[in-house]
C-alpha cells in the first residue's frame, strides 16, 4: 500500500476502488486476481458480505490444494536444508503445518 494512509472508512473505500474490481459483488486485487481478504473489506463502507467471504474460502481451499500437491515430491535443496540447521539445530524435527511432513535436520 505504498504512499497510502488508510485511517478511515472512506480512505480504505478509495484505496478498495484504486486497487480492486468488481465481479458478480466480489471484489478482486487487480494485482493478483485474489479476492480482497475479509480483515481489509470490513475497513471500507461497502463491508464484508457473504458472496465476498465465500470467495475467500473458495481461494483459500484452492491455494492449499495447489500448494500440498506441489510439495509431495518436493526435495529441500543443501542450502534450504543448512538454513534450517541453522535456525533450528542439527538433529531437529521439523513439521510442513500445511502438509503434515516432517523434515528431519
Amino acid at each position: 500500500m505504498k504512499n497510502y494512509e488508510l485511517k478511515t472508512k472512506q480512505d480504505h473505500q478509495h484505496y478498495l476502488e484504486l486497487q480492486s474490481y468488481l465481479i458478480d459483488g466480489i471484489y478482486y486485487w487487480k494485482s493478483n486476481d485474489h479476492p480482497v481478504p475479509s480483515d481489509f473489506m470490513t475497513k471500507t463502507v461497502v463491508g464484508n458480505s457473504a458472496r465476498q467471504i465465500l470467495a475467500i474460502e473458495k481461494n483459500t481451499v484452492k491455494f492449499l490444494k495447489e500448494y500440498r500437491e506441489s510439495r509431495k515430491n518436493y526435495k529441500y535443496s543443501e542450502e534450504e536444508l543448512f538454513e534450517m540447521r541453522a535456525a533450528f539445530g542439527e538433529g531437529e524435527i521439523i513439521v510442513d503445518v500445511i502438509t503434515g511432513q516432517e523434515i528431519q535436520l
